[in-house]
C-alpha cells in the first residue's frame, strides 16, 4: 500500500474527479451516496491521510486558541486550561496560554498580539471592567468568549459561575446560628464575580435585618503572593464568624486560621475551595464549590463553535456554585 497516497491517487482509484474527492473528505458539497462510497473505499484501500497542516494553511487556520488568564498560579485557571485542552485537542487544536497578572495593560498587549493572526480564537478571563475596551482591540467578528468575569457592555459569549445563591446560603447559616458580627474578606478588584458574592453577603444581612459592621468588610489584593501577611494584619482576632469570597483568599485564610488555632477556638467560617484541598477545609468550614470542569468543557466546545460560526448570535451561560457544609454538620 502507498502510505503517501495523494488526493489525485484517490480520485484515480475511485474513478472520480479530484474536486469530488475533496468534497467528500472535507464535506463541503453534496455528493451522492454512490459516489461517496467510491471515494471512501478508495481512501481505505490507499490508506490516504489528509495533510491537515496544508489544508488549514489554505483555509487561513492555525489550529491554535489563545487563553488569556489573570493568574496562572490560581488552580481555578490551571484546571480550566486542562479541561479546555482536552476538548479542543480532539479537533487538533492546541492552546496558547498567556498570563496577565490582573493587568489591563498586559491584557491589551496580549489581545492585540494574539488576534493579529497568531490564533483562530480567544478565551479570555478579562481584567477589563468594560468590554468596549476589548472590542476596540480585536478585529471585528474575531471569535472570542469571556470566562469567569463579565465586563460591562459585553456583547460576546460568556460562561460564568454564579456564587450568589451559595454565598447567600452560607451567610444565612451563620446568621441562623446566632452570629451578628461576620467578617467578610474579598478582593480589592471590582470584578463581576466578587461583586456578586459581596452583594449576596449584604442582601442576606438585609433579609435578616442585621446591620453590617463595615470595618469587618475587608478588601485584600488577591494578586499579592503574601496574602497570609495581609490576613495577619487585617483579620480581627475577636470575630466569631468569617466569609471568604475567593479561593486563594480562602486558602491563605485557612493556613492563617489553623496556625492560630482559631477554628478550635470556635470560629465559624464559609469559604471557596478547589478539589485539591477541599476535604481538609470541610473539617473546619462550609465550602462553596464551583463546577470548574464543566465550565472548561463548555468553554472548549463554545470556542470551537464560535470559530466555525463567527457570526452566530452570542449567548450567556451561567453555571451555579454550591455550598457544602463542613463535616459533621
Amino acid at each position: 500500500m502507498n502510505m503517501k497516497a495523494t488526493m489525485k491517487d484517490v480520485s484515480y482509484a475511485a474513478g472520480v474527479s479530484v474536486a469530488t474527492v475533496s468534497h467528500v473528505i472535507n464535506n463541503t458539497k453534496y455528493v451522492t451516496d454512490e459516489m461517496r462510497k467510491k471515494v471512501l473505499d478508495a481512501v481505505a484501500l490507499l490508506q490516504y491521510k489528509q495533510n491537515i497542516t496544508a489544508r488549514n494553511f489554505k483555509m487561513g487556520k492555525h489550529l491554535t486558541i489563545g487563553f488569556v488568564v489573570p493568574d496562572i498560579s490560581n488552580i481555578f485557571f490551571s484546571t480550566l486550561i486542562n479541561e479546555i485542552e482536552m476538548v479542543v485537542s480532539k479537533q487538533n487544536y492546541m492552546i496558547v496560554v498567556v498570563n496577565t497578572q490582573e493587568s489591563p495593560e498586559k491584557e491589551e498587549e496580549q489581545l492585540r498580539r494574539l488576534s493579529s493572526g497568531l490564533v483562530d480564537g480567544l478565551i479570555v478571563a478579562s481584567a477589563f471592567d468594560d468590554y468596549t475596551r476589548i472590542r476596540d482591540i480585536i478585529p471585528k467578528n474575531f471569535p472570542i468568549i469571556l470566562l469567569d468575569r463579565k465586563p460591562r457592555n459585553c456583547t460576546c459569549d460568556t460562561i460564568l459561575i454564579s456564587g450568589y445563591n451559595a454565598v447567600f446560603q452560607g451567610v444565612e447559616n451563620l446568621l441562623q446560628r446566632g452570629h451578628r458580627k461576620i467578617c467578610c474578606i474579598t478582593g480589592s478588584q471590582h470584578m463581576s464575580t466578587l461583586d456578586e458574592r459581596l452583594c449576596a453577603f449584604r442582601d442576606c444581612h438585609k433579609k435578616y435585618g442585621v446591620e453590617i459592621d463595615e470595618e469587618l468588610v475587608l478588601r485584600l489584593d488577591i494578586t499579592k503572593k503574601d496574602i497570609f501577611a495581609d490576613l495577619k494584619r487585617a483579620f480581627p482576632r475577636n470575630t466569631g464568624a468569617a466569609v471568604f469570597l475567593q479561593n486563594t483568599l480562602t486558602l491563605g485564610a485557612f493556613f492563617y486560621l489553623t496556625n492560630h488555632n482559631m477554628f478550635n477556638g470556635g470560629l465559624d467560617a464559609v469559604g471557596y475551595s478547589d478539589a485539591s484541598w477541599r476535604h481538609y477545609a470541610l473539617k473546619y468550614m462550609d465550602v462553596v464549590t464551583q463546577p470548574i470542569d464543566k465550565m472548561g468543557t463548555i468553554a472548549g466546545e463554545r470556542i470551537l463553535e464560535r470559530i466555525t460560526h463567527p457570526n452566530k448570535r452570542a449567548c450567556d451561560i451561567i453555571l451555579q456554585a454550591k455550598l457544602v457544609k463542613k463535616s459533621g454538620t
